[in-house]
């Protein structure tokens, strides 16, 4: 709507111009108009609900500055859905983000007692009990729904409705919310993805250009659709038998597909943080990022403990 407005501004002043009916000092006057729709469009408030989900490692080096550097533009709340036991570590949090956080919920995910996943693909999967299961990928899908039911009931609780919802990451290294929404543009058909550091074609049902897991927004009925992956994938295993493909973006690119959602891709410049999984144990991953004279094997429950490192982007994906 806005744009539009400005846009008619513009033919009425460039064809009055032409005609040579309005005198200079309009003209003028008509620039300073757009030149303040401008202004009102870019520096629009909105307030925005950032659903944080599995994980909160690196939120002192990543989100934290995101969040103080973008808080004159945007009110940002943020709501973190948390696959962890309760410790010292989140309740230093809680001080840290005060500011922002209006919910968390940190508990361990558990695995429905009737999952049943045979699909032969094991790659991201992890070895439970003797067997592999896609236990982060289902605990991702959950707590991105819980987040976004926390941020759903906040709104409501408080009368009022966000105009955006983003899934975000605690380590992505990235100081400015995109383009777009600082220009304050939301379509409330359309979901938009950031463009996936690795870019990729769904192994799933879908067989598109996938869907970020890490980096996604909309309004807040577009986002419910979005948030649904968790229901989409135990419906899929049921309804195939367990063989299903459990990815992580690959799922979220189903369900979306799947729910007629209209995609946009948005270029913005953002990379992973190299130590994004510095509580991780025994996890080969690490290796693959970090060098043999980095030790990594810090217990986020003695929080005292934590040495300060910089966020340092991740090379390769």
């Amino acid at each position: 709507m806005l744009q539009g407005f400005q846009n008619k501004i513009k033919e009425f002043k460039d064809g009055f111009i032409e005609n040579k009916i309005v005198p200079d000092s309009i003209c003028c006057k008509l620039n300073n108009i757009i030149l303040c729709y401008n202004m009102v469009i870019i520096y629009n408030i909105m307030r925005i609900a950032l659903l944080i989900s599995g994980r909160l490692t690196r939120y002192e080096e990543c989100l934290l500055p995101m969040l103080e550097n973008c808080s004159d533009k945007h009110t940002i709340e943020v709501f973190a859905s948390i696959n962890d036991g309760d410790s010292e570590y989140y309740n230093n949090a809680k001080t840290i983000l005060s500011k922002f956080l209006k919910g968390l919920y940190v508990k361990p995910y558990e695995l429905p007692k009737d999952f049943n996943h045979t699909h032969e693909f094991k790659y991201a999967n992890l070895l439970m009990d003797g067997v592999y299961v896609p236990y982060n990928q289902m605990s991702m899908y959950f707590n991105d729904n819980n987040s976004f039911n926390m941020a759903l009931e906040y709104s409501k609780n408080n009368n009022f409705e966000y105009e955006i919802i983003m899934k975000y990451r605690a380590d992505i290294i990235n100081n400015e919310m995109p383009f777009i929404i600082n220009q304050n543009f939301v379509n409330n058909n359309i979901l938009y993805s950031i463009k996936p550091i690795c870019v990729f074609e769904s192994h799933g049902i879908y067989k598109r250009t996938i869907i970020s897991d890490a980096f996604a927004w909309g309004c807040p009925e577009v986002m419910q659709k979005y948030c649904d992956t968790y229901n989409y994938v135990l419906n899929k295993l049921k309804e195939f038998d367990g063989n299903y493909y459990i990815g992580f973006e690959d799922c979220v690119t189903d369900n979306c597909y799947d729910k007629n959602l209209t995609i946009e891709y948005i270029i913005h410049n953002h990379r992973l943080d190299k130590y994004r999984r510095m509580f991780d144990k025994n996890n080969l991953r690490n290796e693959r990022y970090l060098s043999g004279t980095e030790s990594f094997d810090f217990d986020k429950r003695n929080f005292s403990n934590i040495p300060k490192i910089s966020a340092t982007p991740q090379e390769g994906v």
